[in-house]
């Protein structure tokens, strides 16, 4: 557990999450990752960051540091325990702010502080997006990109969110959600009392 009154933590090195463990991080509290470190999630571990609206979480680099870190990475499978984060702030990442593969994962008010680096990845996962705040993009990509549909058993659902405006370049990668699968008779994707405010190409691009 990471309490705020231990903090600021600072990550100088890849740190995983193994099988088995929880990592809990409480309100208020400020984790600093140095260049090129992620946060990994494995298979069978759980990240518990849920701040509040008073209270909020947050991952970022160093102040004063140019040098970005990586991303947070959460990996899963079948009966993989929820990770939850709520009320968090990302910002300083240099890869996909949150790529889950196969994982579940329950986002709550989760904002995104680097418009030049893919916001959310969502391959083969169960997944709750709710309330959260995705940026108009100023770099080349998708805002929210998943494959594999939603994997058995679980939820996709993306509910009540702010998505800004994709990029304008002309080209590829300049949808704001790209997501494969999630059809029938596998769980489907599911988008309710969510609002989109612009794109390069298509707001929802639904393939297969």
């Amino acid at each position: 557990t990471w309490a705020a009154a231990d903090g600021p933590f600072y990550l100088t090195a890849n740190l995983t999450v193994g099988a088995g463990a929880t990592l809990t991080i409480q309100p208020g509290t400020t984790v600093y990752l140095a260049s090129g470190v992620n946060l990994t999630v494995a298979n069978g571990g759980r990240l518990l960051a849920e701040g509040t609206a008073e209270a909020p979480i947050r991952f970022c680099r160093v102040p004063g540091v140019t040098n970005r870190w990586g991303g947070m990475i959460i990996n899963g499978g079948a009966g993989s325990p929820e990770t939850r984060l709520a009320c968090v702030l990302i910002e300083g990442n240099n890869s996909t702010a949150i790529h889950s593969t196969g994982g579940t994962v329950f986002l709550d008010h989760v904002s995104f502080g680097t418009t030049d680096r893919q916001y959310l990845s969502l391959d083969a996962s169960s997944f709750v997006v709710q309330d959260c705040v995705f940026p108009s993009a100023t770099g080349l990509f998708e805002l929210v990109h998943g494959t594999g549909g939603v994997k058995s058993g679980g939820r996709g659902l993306f509910l009540r969110n702010f998505f800004g405006a994709a990029n304008s370049i002309s080209g590829n990668y300049n949808d704001v959600v790209d997501f494969s699968g999630g059809n029938r008779p596998s769980p489907i994707v599911q988008f309710i009392d969510n609002v989109f405010v612009g794109t390069g190409d298509d707001h929802l691009r639904l393939d297969s």
